[in-house]
């Protein structure tokens, strides 16, 4: 079982992709789990169909390689869909 902690999250819409975005210590969602501290991350980009901010079957999802802080140019092709 893979563990995965939440470290930061914003919301679109579809008809916003594609996004650009900066990840850094002040996108962080608390100050005690700071991006800087987490030396690599994985971005997941996810398609809620329920709008629900948690995993749902059916979500259709992509997600980076391991990726160190402060990257850029990523690009996430979301085209899995999220199963029980």
């Amino acid at each position: 079982l893979e563990f995965r902690r939440v470290l930061f999250r914003s919301r679109k819409k579809v008809s916003d992709l594609p996004i650009q975005f900066s990840l850094d210590d002040s996108s962080s969602m608390s100050p005690a789990a700071t991006l800087s501290a987490a030396g690599t991350v994985v971005i997941e980009a996810r398609i809620s169909k329920s709008g629900n901010a948690m995993r749902q079957p059916g979500d259709l999802a992509g997600q980076s390689a391991s990726v160190p802080v402060g990257s850029s140019g990523l690009k996430i092709e979301i085209r899995d869909v999220v199963t029980p």
